[in-house]
């Protein structure tokens, strides 16, 4: 992927790669859940866009990321 119009090698967005995994415990009855989740297991830093500002602003490049590695659990009941 190109971050702007131009095919130059400054451009270009290279390919990265996600891991997610979420375990889910049930009850028997249904009645209660367990789950534990882990997003970006292994903490890629890929690149998702860019833009070029203008010359006005020093022309630095923003670029905008996928979200660091993020972890939890939840806890739920049905009644």
């Amino acid at each position: 992927m190109w971050g702007r119009i131009f095919t130059d090698g400054a451009d270009r967005i290279d390919s990265w790669s996600q891991v997610n995994l979420q375990l889910t415990l049930n009850a028997p009855d249904d009645r209660w859940y367990v789950q534990a989740f882990v997003k970006n297991l292994t903490e890629s830093d890929g690149i998702t866009g860019e833009y070029l500002t203008s010359s006005t602003s020093a022309l630095y490049t923003n670029a905008f990321l996928v979200d660091p590695r993020t972890y939890g659990a939840r806890i739920g009941a049905r009644f």
